[in-house]
């Protein structure tokens, strides 16, 4: 998920102006209410898996830094924005690497 320009947790996606800001521990739906009417928790340390939006699934993706495509996807490739999710800690298909998020996430 990201923090968007007004300062509230959105979607992540490669949007100028947001920043990542973790992945979230809950599932809130704000969609019926004002901006800011609800809280989240977000997990800003760890790792997790992602899909590898490049799906090279290379074993040359560890140690790489990976960049925000959407709310589930990460890519090693140039964005738009750049906006850095965290580092590869391992390859594990094609299809999806698992991410270390300490230190990218605010």
């Amino acid at each position: 998920m990201n923090i968007n320009a007004a300062g509230y947790a959105t979607n992540a996606t490669d949007t100028a102006g947001e920043t990542f800001a973790g992945v979230a521990y809950e599932t809130v739906d704000n969609s019926a209410g004002t901006a800011g009417a609800l809280s989240i928790r977000v997990e800003t340390r760890g790792t997790f898996v992602f899909v590898d939006g490049g799906a090279n699934g290379a074993q040359t993706d560890v140690g790489v830094t990976f960049k925000i495509q959407d709310n589930q996807t990460l890519t090693d490739a140039s964005t738009t924005n750049n906006i850095i999710a965290g580092i590869v800690v391992e390859s594990i298909s094609s299809t999806s690497v698992r991410v270390r998020i300490d230190r990218y996430a605010s």
